[in-house]
């Protein structure tokens, strides 16, 4: 994998919540419970995250079913990105509007 970007760079519509978004890079735990229900849709997140589609071809070939190639790209990320890989970008990703997925994100990425 190469030039995934790491920081979100682009805006989105935030929803307002008195919960705080958890610190540090996702757990594993919750990068599966998010492909449990991401799984028709991951390369859209995945694109979301910046993803180029040589990359999701790879990962399309690697891998079997939807489920493990959302979790092998969301493992590929947080891997790629270290510590830039945060709970606070992957809510951001799915709450974008073409991943439309506030619920995960308030779900998995918010205390």
């Amino acid at each position: 994998m190469t030039n995934i970007p790491c920081r979100y760079t682009w805006d989105y519509l935030s929803m307002s919540t008195n919960q705080q978004i958890k610190s540090g890079t996702p757990e594993t735990n919750d990068l599966l419970n998010i492909c449990t229900q991401v799984t028709s849709n991951w390369v859209v997140l995945a694109k979301v995250l910046g993803f180029r589609e040589i990359e999701l071809d790879q990962l399309t070939a690697d891998h079997g079913d939807g489920f493990e190639q959302c979790y092998q790209m969301l493992l590929r990320w947080r891997q790629k990105c270290g510590s830039q890989a945060s709970y606070d970008v992957l809510a951001k990703a799915l709450q974008h509007p073409v991943v439309n997925r506030q619920d995960l994100a308030f779900q998995y990425c918010y205390n």
